[in-house]
């Protein structure tokens, strides 16, 4: 438990993604209170916030090994593994956009229309 929460905060710490994603994730449930998600919706929601930063975690891992172990010079291969971790998260934030919009949706238009 110590080294995933000193993962953490290094992800945070060092990560400006991360940090936008965890705020992201923070606004989502602020939202969810206000909206009053039932729990199937409460369910998904809190399991997307964690896929994002989970994927954004090894995303982070993956870039560190990857300059760890090429150094300072740009290999096309090291950089191939790192827009592949890079996609992986932009699979996963597309994806949560997507849910967010079937999430709040329904409450948003009982407010606005």
């Amino acid at each position: 438990m110590r080294h995933a929460l000193s993962g953490l905060r290094v992800l945070f710490a060092a990560e400006r993604n991360a940090r936008f994603e965890g705020i992201m994730g923070v606004l989502a449930v602020i939202a969810g209170i206000i909206l009053h998600l039932d729990w199937v919706r409460w369910c998904v929601l809190l399991a997307l916030c964690c896929l994002v930063l989970a994927t954004e975690a090894i995303n982070t891992a993956i870039e560190r090994a990857v300059d760890l172990t090429v150094g300072h010079e740009l290999h096309p291969l090291a950089k191939q593994a790192k827009d592949i971790a890079a996609a992986a998260v932009l699979f996963i934030a597309l994806l949560a956009v997507i849910v967010a919009v079937w999430l709040f949706g329904p409450a948003l238009a009982k407010i606005f229309f």
